[in-house]
């Protein structure tokens, strides 16, 4: 399973609904990392920001 994740959309105005379903996502795929990891299967999280970018 691969996650992909934008880490800097996180700071939108409004958008409340969008940063509980994204921050699940995250969550849900650090758990099935440690649950499913021994098993031999391959989780990651891929969380691209522009470099260079200001930290908010």
């Amino acid at each position: 399973m691969v996650d992909i994740d934008l880490v800097g959309s996180f700071h939108v105005l409004r958008q409340a609904h969008a940063c509980a379903a994204k921050a699940g996502v995250g969550q849900l795929t650090r758990v099935m990392a440690l649950e499913w990891g021994g098993e031999g299967a391959r989780i990651n999280s891929i969380s691209p920001e522009a470099a260079g970018a200001a930290a908010a």
